[in-house]
Formats: structure tokens, C-alpha cells, sequence
């Protein structure tokens, strides 16, 4: 018995010594390499702010993407490139994670080595035709292009976009515009825009009672169908119905008019042949700089969110409101088309098309889902539950972190093992022809600006 447990264990010695031989065979006769850590510049060329695209990238990807608690550190590494924050912004209009995540990876592009940039996949946000352009000696291992639009893609950004070895649009409506006006769709990719649901989330205690208080936030262009909202609103009740509209916004410079948008509000009624003294209540709470703390309370202040937009590249605003559980009523075109259901929200159809590819719904379809979202509070409620759900399990900060993350290891993955390849097409299917035509292009004169323009951050 004895002798038999021997020749057992000399039997387990000398397979295990023949396995690790064919492994250390395998690995030439060491341990595999560490892999090489990859540096992932994202270039968000706006000042610290709350913009939307520093909302997007500063407060929604990069403190995802950098959370330790979900993604291991394995060398993939996110370089932020936008305006600097003082210390005093990061410490009183942040909330500490955030804060810590811009700390950690914010650079200056004007003092950051070009031999860095180049061993990078770096992802330039916003406007194509503002991107870095770079010689074939100094160009970034890969490229990607984070753009949208409210309406149909130019024929400017589209030959911009030749620049990119893909390109990331919020939503499949985008691919399937910028793959109309020519960009092969196989480069695109669809990466939503991230919502942070922990911080815009309901508060049950923060409403309470009269008036109704109808919220909506937006910058006072035209293109956010501001006119459409209040000429809906007025016709849907009068002043003794104890609604309120309240509205956080801001005239951008490019819009025209006096500062004051009371005397906008007041225009419109005289317009309609109405006195605003005698329609119902519409507040304007108008500070382009209003904390995120102090807006996620006025969501929750709220009893619903409406926005007839003319045209999204994602709906931020739209999305925020969801997360925070309000029933939202919004044009079912472009960006919102990727999170509006009839089951989470009161979509509204499109009744006109206009030129450059926007839309807008009708006065009539409008009031009319205020009116319900008024009068059936129950159903209201629902859908506002439905939507904070929806938020959470398809577009929360973690889960489009995750998704990004993913696409950005397989291009590591690729690139490691000799060459990546857009998303629509395998690396093996990369021939040797797309190769050298992309190149051609890279180096097209047209394409090229000389030299590294210092980014000012405004």
C-alpha cells in the first residue's frame, strides 16, 4: 500500500515537472511579458466647464473608465486634454470622485510631448474638421473621431472625418446619417453618452404639493424649440390651473436679442397677441454657470420634463431628467431616439422637417402631452420609474464606460499583435489595399496642418 502511494506521487512529481516544461517551452523558456502599458488621449478642445462635452467626457467617461473598482489596472492608461480646472472649481462644483478622476488625468497639450501623443490612441472629441492633424512619422497609433450632429452631417465634416480610422456617434441614428452622406460605415460606431444615475437620481421628499411644476433645461436657441415649449404650454392652461413652467437657461452669444430673456418671453406673447401677465406662470432661472448640484435639485423639484427640440446629438438634459425619474415628454429625432420609448416617456412625432435635417413636433402634439402628463399622474409616475430604470441598466456611467473600454482593449489587442482595424471589419479581413489608402489620405496635403497648435482651453 505504502509502495503504491510512493510510485503515485513520483507519477504526480514527473507530470507536473513535464507540464511546466512545455509551458516554459512555450514562453521561451521565460515568464510572458508584462503587457506594455498604452497611454488613451482624449482631447476635449473647451474650456472646464459644464459644457456638454466636458459633462460628457470629464465628469461622465474619464471617472468611469479610471474607477478601480471596476477596471483592473492593466496599463491602459486615459489622458484627459481640455482647459485646466482651478482647484477652487474641483473642490466646491465637483463631487469628490469626479474631482479626483479630472486630477488624475488631465494634462497640458501644449507642454505634453509629441513622441507621447504618438504612441497613443487618441480620440479627438467634437467638430472633426478641428482635429490634430499629424505627419505619417509623428500620427498617434490609432484615431478616433468622437462626433455628432443634430441634423444631417456636412459635406466639411465628412471629408474631415477622412482623417480618423473611426469614428464614435452617440447613437445608431448617427451611423446611419453620416453613413448616408458618405462615411463607410464600417468605421463607425455607435458609443452613447454616458448619465450619471447615483448623482441625478429621484428624492420623493423633494416635491411637495402645488403648483405642477413643468421643468426644462436648455441654452435659448432656436434649435431647442423654446418657441414651440411656450406656445404649447400657453394654449394647455391658463393662469388659474396652478401649473409652472420653469425654465434653466441661458442666450448663448451667437443668438441675437436683448440679455434680458424675460423680454424674450414677453416678445413671444405679444407675438401670439397675448399678454404674459395673463398666461400661466413660466419662471426663468437664466445662469449659465448653475452647479450640477443645484440643477440635479431642480430635477427633482419637478413633476415632469418637457423639451420639443428640433434636434439632438444626444439630449444630455433629456437623459439627466430620466435618470432623476421624471416622466419626460421630448421629440422622438436624432440623439433622444436612442433612450424614448412609449413605455418610459411621452415621445412626440415628428410633424415637420426642416432644411439641414432637423425636425420639430406640432404646438398641438405638445400641449396635449403636458395635458395628460398633468392629468393622469399615475400613468406619469410609471413611466418615470420606467425610465430611471432604463437609464440605469443602458446608459449609466458605468455601463458605456464599459462598453468604450471594451472597443479600446481590442484595438490594444490588435495592435499588439500587428494592426488594428476599424469596428465593422476584422483585423484578419484588413488588407493590404485599405491599408495603403487610408495612408494615401493620411498624407494628403489637404489634410495636414504643419506644426502643433497650442490649445488655449476657452
Amino acid at each position: 500500500m505504502a509502495s503504491r502511494s510512493r510510485w503515485a506521487l513520483v507519477a504526480l512529481v514527473v507530470v507536473t515537472f513535464a507540464l511546466l516544461l512545455v509551458i516554459s517551452r512555450a514562453y521561451g523558456g521565460a515568464t510572458p511579458p508584462p503587457r506594455a502599458p498604452l497611454d488613451v488621449e482624449w482631447r476635449v478642445p473647451v474650456g472646464c466647464g459644464f459644457s456638454g462635452f466636458f459633462t460628457e467626457v470629464a465628469l461622465g467617461f474619464v471617472p468611469a473608465l479610471l474607477d478601480g473598482d471596476r477596471f483592473a489596472d492593466d496599463g491602459l492608461r486615459v489622458v484627459l486634454l481640455c482647459g485646466q480646472c482651478s482647484e477652487g472649481f474641483l473642490r466646491t462644483a465637483l463631487e469628490p470622485r469626479a474631482a479626483a478622476a479630472i486630477r488624475r488625468a488631465w494634462a497640458d497639450e501644449a507642454t505634453r510631448a509629441a513622441s507621447l501623443t504618438a504612441r497613443s490612441v487618441v480620440i479627438e472629441h467634437g467638430d472633426p474638421c478641428g482635429m490634430r492633424r499629424w505627419s505619417t512619422k509623428s500620427r498617434p497609433r490609432w484615431v478616433i473621431s468622437r462626433t455628432m450632429s443634430e441634423g444631417d452631417p456636412t459635406a466639411e465634416a465628412v471629408r474631415c472625418l477622412r482623417g480618423a480610422d473611426e469614428v464614435w456617434v452617440p447613437t445608431a441614428w448617427h451611423v446611419e446619417a453620416y453613413a448616408a452622406a458618405g462615411v463607410e460605415r464600417r468605421r463607425l460606431l455607435a458609443v452613447p453618452e454616458p448619465v450619471d444615475v447615483d448623482f441625478f437620481a429621484p428624492d420623493s421628499d423633494a416635491k411637495r404639493g402645488a403648483p405642477f411644476v413643468f421643468f426644462s433645461n436648455f441654452k435659448w436657441e432656436a434649435r431647442k424649440g423654446w418657441d414651440v415649449l411656450l406656445e404649447a404650454y400657453w394654449s394647455a392652461f391658463t393662469k388659474s390651473d396652478g401649473v409652472r413652467l420653469l425654465l434653466k437657461t441661458y442666450l448663448p452669444s451667437w443668438e441675437a436679442g436683448p440679455p434680458d430673456l424675460n423680454l424674450h418671453v414677453e416678445a413671444f406673447a405679444r407675438q401670439l397677441g397675448k399678454r404674459r401677465g395673463d398666461l400661466a406662470a413660466v419662471e426663468l432661472h437664466v445662469d449659465e454657470s448653475t452647479s450640477r448640484g443645484a440643477l440635479a435639485e431642480m430635477y427633482r423639484g419637478a413633476d415632469a420634463f418637457v423639451l420639443p427640440t428640433r434636434g439632438e446629438g444626444w439630449g444630455l438634459p433629456i437623459a439627466e431628467a430620466m435618470a432623476s425619474g421624471l416622466p419626460v415628454i421630448a421629440t422622438n429625432f436624432s440623439g433622444p431616439t436612442a433612450f424614448l420609448t412609449d413605455d418610459n416617456s411621452y415621445p412626440l412625432r415628428v410633424a415637420r422637417r426642416l432644411p439641414g435635417g432637423q425636425a420639430e413636433p406640432s404646438v398641438a402634439d405638445v400641449a396635449q402631452a403636458m395635458k395628460r402628463v398633468r392629468e393622469k399622474p399615475a400613468e406619469a409616475r410609471r413611466k418615470g420609474e420606467r425610465a430611471r430604470a432604463d437609464m440605469a441598466a443602458k446608459f449609466s456611467s458605468h455601463v458605456v464606460a464599459a462598453a468604450a473600454r471594451a472597443r479600446l482593449e481590442q484595438i490594444r489587442r490588435e495592435l499588439e499583435a500587428g494592426g488594428a482595424s476599424p469596428p465593422g471589419q476584422t483585423a484578419s479581413a484588413a488588407g493590404e489595399r485599405d491599408e495603403l489608402r487610408r495612408r494615401r489620405l493620411l498624407t494628403d496635403k489637404r489634410f495636414l496642418i504643419p506644426g502643433r497648435k497650442k490649445f488655449s482651453g476657452r
